[in-house]
């Protein structure tokens, strides 16, 4: 009896054993098919949300040295300046991740939708990502820009972009049209993901461990360990994806609005961390030389008087604040090019009306002009004499044992830094100091603000069609003046009173000198009048105070071109050829009045009558 009872208890034990073998066997399968259900999910959620973590953003300190300061205050204006930056963001995320996991990619890092995108690289990477097999990689090759853009505008057409680019939106960097693709693309490969079933493998591997009844609560007990892990990266997972949808739904709203401007003639200025740069960064050093009037707080100043370099960290974050109205002005007086030349920034200054006859005339924004447009940091008021001093002793010493030919050396460098264009940094310097000089009794920061409110975004660009503007720059009409130029400078020389200048190059002719140059040179008519005459010259003159306009040589040469459309008013006669006739005809009147005293070219009369 006792035989069978044992061996009955061993039949049973094996029995327990072979059905706990199974029901464990049967859970650590399921917990192998959880987890890889779970990291899956969790891979694939990551995948999708903004991009593989690692990948550069605009948020890295990659650049930290040349980037402006991040703090909590200049977070919050550039969340003001452009309320869709976190939209941007995301999609700048996304695209370095795809940037960075090609093997054929060139661009190290995308930080803007404008200058790294004008190659169409990125553009077709992105479009690589969400279309591998449909999307070649071939325009890469291509080593025509214009011709490599083409076949991308092509290929995305062909893989059905709804929001279809043109190349002149990717050659001249609209940046928020490239916002528009890359939020449609990025959708596109986020709804990919979702989409995409992986197969998942229920058999259990053929090398299984044997398990007994002993182990059942070992087991038990590590199962609930992992499921309880699996549930909160499972939590984490479902957040994430929920933060895509939340970042979907921002991006379509954003694109939304970008083609609804876009359809209105309005283009969004968006995210571009270097070009902010380009504006809102200085060094201190630039300010030294009117450092002086800031070390105490006048008479009548409310509240407390902050030092001087606490009040340029105040200005710092007063740039960042008018960025959007900075760069709109820039770019608009600068005609397409990277620099803004002098006579656009006298025609900017023109129209903003800063100008006035004591605290801010053109001798004084002359100066300025010059002292932004030096690389060279001014000097204080009280070390300016030793400094003069010191460089006369270095130029005769370097007269005496210098024996390099003249043009060599520094070319390049002039070109680089013209002393007749500005940049950005120089053209914000530039718009500081007239600042500093037209307000007193206030700080820095807050002269800046009142030139932007007062002057700079109530009157710039405004006082010119662009279709106006662009045809009298157009190289046709720059020739027809180029051609009589050396003539007309003359005249206006003539004409124009020195008024205190000590060069020819200074001089300003008034409005009662152009009256007079108007009657000796007969080039009125009935269209032509004195009134018109007198409107374009006020069109053109830099304000000042009311009765005290007066132009330079350069806005001599623009009144000219806008009397021209007075003179021959009909609309299917080129500008260049109304400039030629309004030209050829007042010097052939001048030539034989002003001989003796100005010597002015034999000039063809040109006329509309054909021969």
């Amino acid at each position: 009896m006792e035989a069978e009872l044992k061996s009955f208890q061993a039949a049973a034990r094996q029995q327990l054993n072979r059905d706990v073998n199974a029901c464990l066997q049967e859970l650590y399968k399921w917990r192998r098919f959880a987890r890889r259900k779970v990291e899956l999910d969790a891979a694939q959620a990551e995948a999708i949300c903004v991009g593989n973590v690692d990948a550069p953003t605009v948020l890295d300190d990659e650049d930290e040295d040349d980037e402006l300061p991040s703090s909590p205050q200049s977070k919050k204006l550039e969340a003001e300046t452009n309320p869709n930056v976190e939209s941007e963001k995301i999609l700048l995320r996304w695209a370095n991740s795809v940037v960075r996991s090609s093997v054929v990619s060139t661009v190290k890092r995308v930080s803007n939708f404008t200058t790294d995108y004008q190659s169409g690289e990125v553009v077709l990477l992105l479009l690589h990502a969400v279309h591998p097999t449909h999307v070649p990689l071939s325009p890469l090759q291509e080593m025509s820009v214009v011709k490599r853009v083409d076949q991308i505008v092509e290929i995305a057409r062909n893989v059905g972009v709804g929001t279809l680019p043109r190349a002149s939106d990717i050659l001249e960097a609209a940046g928020d049209m490239m916002v528009i693709v890359t939020a449609e693309l990025y959708n596109r490969f986020v709804m990919q993901h979702r989409v995409r079933q992986e197969s998942l493998s229920s058999e259990v591997a053929a090398a299984m461990l044997t398990y007994d009844a002993d182990m059942m609560t070992t087991v038990l007990a590590d199962s609930e360990a992992e499921l309880s892990k699996l549930a909160e990266t499972e939590k984490a997972a479902a957040g994430k994806d929920v933060m895509v949808w939340k970042a979907q739904e921002s991006l379509q709203q954003y694109a939304g609005f970008i083609l609804r401007e876009r359809l209105d003639g309005r283009s969004v200025m968006v995210l571009d961390k270097k070009d902010v740069q380009r504006f809102c960064k200085f060094s201190k050093l630039r300010y030294g030389d009117i450092a002086f009037k800031y070390q105490k707080a006048p008479v009548d100043f409310p509240g407390s008087w902050q030092p001087f370099d606490l009040q340029l960290d105040e200005l710092s974050q007063t740039l960042q604040k008018h960025y959007q109205d900075l760069r709109k002005a820039f770019t608009h007086y600068c005609n397409g090019k990277s620099m803004i030349s002098d006579g656009d920034f006298w025609r900017f200054c023109a129209d903003i009306r800063v100008l006035d006859a004591k605290l801010l005339t053109r001798q004084h924004v002359d100066k300025i002009f010059q002292i932004a447009n030096n690389d060279e940091p001014p000097l204080p008021p009280g070390k300016k004499a030793q400094a003069a001093a010191q460089a006369a002793a270095e130029a005769a010493a370097s007269e005496e044992f210098d024996d390099e030919e003249p043009g060599d050396g520094d070319e390049d460098d002039e070109e680089e830094n013209s002393a007749t264009e500005l940049i950005p940094s120089e053209f914000v310097e530039c718009l500081v100091r007239m600042a500093d000089r037209k307000y007193s009794n206030r700080s820095i920061a807050d002269k800046f603000s009142l030139l932007m409110n007062q002057h700079v975004n109530p009157f710039a660009c405004k006082s010119d069609s662009d279709k106006f503007k662009k045809e009298i720059l157009s190289s046709s009409v720059q020739t027809a003046i180029t051609r009589y130029g050396k003539d007309l400078i003359k005249v206006f020389n003539y004409f124009a009173k020195s008024h205190g200048a000590k060069s020819k190059k200074n001089r300003m002719m008034t409005l009662h000198d152009f009256q007079y140059f108007f009657k000796e040179s007969t080039i009125g008519s009935v269209t032509l009048d004195d009134t018109a005459a007198v409107s374009c010259f006020n069109a053109v003159a830099s304000s000042m105070e009311e009765g005290g306009k007066e132009i330079d040589q350069r806005e001599f040469l623009d009144v000219i071109v806008c009397m021209s459309v007075f003179k021959v008013p009909s609309p299917f006669v080129a500008l260049d050829k109304k400039v030629e006739v309004i030209v050829s005809g007042l010097l052939h009147s001048l030539r034989p009045r002003l001989k003796g005293t100005v010597q002015l070219s034999d000039v063809q009369l040109v006329t509309l009558k054909e021969k």
